[in-house]
C-alpha cells in the first residue's frame, strides 16, 4: 500500500534544525529531500503561504518513507511547479508518476486551480 502524508511545521522544523525524523515513520536512505528544499517550504509557511502549497508531502510505500513531493511555489498564471525526490533505492518502481498524478488531481484539478502540468526533479 503507498500513501501520501504531509508534513507538519513541527516534522519540518524537525528535519531543518537537527535532522532527526518522525519517529513514528520508517525512512529508507536518501528519502528525505535536500536541506533547500525543507528551508524553502518553512520560508513559504513564514510568509504565510497556506500549508497546501507550502508543506512537502512524503511517500510511504508500506510501512517506510521512499521520498517526498510538494509544490515550490504557489500557482502563478494557472501554473505550479511541482517537486518530488525518491530514494535511490525506490526508484525505477513507477513511483513518482503514480504519486505525482495523484497529487496533482488531489490538489489541483479537483479545486480547479490548475489546468497544466510539468515534473521537474528536485
Amino acid at each position: 500500500m503507498m500513501k501520501l502524508i504531509q508534513l507538519n511545521d513541527i516534522q519540518l522544523k524537525m528535519l531543518i534544525q537537527s535532522g532527526d525524523t518522525p519517529t513514528d515513520l520508517t525512512f529508507i536512505e536518501r528519502s528525505i529531500p535536500p536541506i533547500h528544499v525543507l528551508v524553502r517550504a518553512m520560508d513559504l509557511r513564514h510568509n504565510l503561504v497556506d500549508i497546501i502549497w507550502a508543506l512537502p508531502y512524503f511517500i510511504q510505500t508500506n510501512t517506510q518513507i521512499i521520498g517526498v513531493c510538494g509544490f515550490k511555489n504557489v500557482p502563478k498564471n494557472s501554473r505550479v511547479e511541482i517537486g518530488y525526490n525518491v530514494a535511490p533505492d525506490a526508484q525505477g518502481l513507477g513511483v513518482t508518476k503514480k504519486y505525482l498524478t495523484a497529487f496533482t488531481i488531489r490538489h489541483l484539478y479537483d479545486s480547479g486551480f490548475l489546468l497544466q502540468t510539468k515534473m521537474i526533479p528536485l
